[in-house]
């Protein structure tokens, strides 16, 4: 009698667990956790039939607490913000997921290429805060710019004034010659 209780509650556990790992949200929960704790079986029902075996156990044992973060869904995909703790320093990037069979699930392969481009990020963060600097100096410089332009164009008009004179006064010198 206990046993087909434990049986049934067991049973209930993990149709509860199924039932709440139904979101995006839920299931790049279920699915970190599930590899970081190194349980890599469990990890897998969990990923895209392609990405089932693009899992490394080596991998896993890099991070120590996953927090997810900000769902986006967009049809048939979908990404969530995920930060993972390494060596006490967080890691932030999109796990992406799909879905397959009606079920969401995290498409490691994308996920990995997005972990992937971490290092990039502190680039591409350094390039805007430069594009940005550039930006503001340049504004800061427009007004020196523009009266660098208003001086050259009234220095090119009184050139052009006195080159129409010196051309006047030549083709007036030029008419007395031919007069005479």
């Amino acid at each position: 009698m206990v046993l087909i209780r434990l049986v049934g509650i067991s049973v209930l556990l993990a149709a509860c667990q199924t039932v709440a790992e139904t979101t995006p949200d839920t299931v790049t929960s279920a699915f970190w956790q599930a590899f970081i704790a190194g349980n890599l079986k469990t990890a897998q029902n969990y990923v895209t039939k392609d990405s089932q075996t693009s899992l490394a156990t080596d991998e896993a044992s890099k991070f120590s607490l996953v927090q997810i973060g900000a769902m986006t869904l967009d049809g048939d995909s979908a990404t969530v913000v995920t930060m993972l703790s390494q060596n006490n320093k967080k890691v932030s990037f999109n796990t992406a997921l799909l879905k397959e069979d009606d079920v969401w699930k995290v498409d490691y392969q994308q996920t990995r290429m997005n972990i992937s481009m971490i290092p990039f990020q502190g680039i591409v963060n350094e390039l805007q805060n430069i594009g940005e600097t550039f930006g503001e100096q340049l504004q800061q410089q427009v007004p020196l710019i523009e009266k660098g332009l208003e001086s050259f164009g009234d220095q090119l008009k009184r050139q052009l004034q006195d080159f129409n004179k010196a051309l006047e006064k030549s083709q007036s010198s030029q008419k007395r010659v031919e007069h005479s």
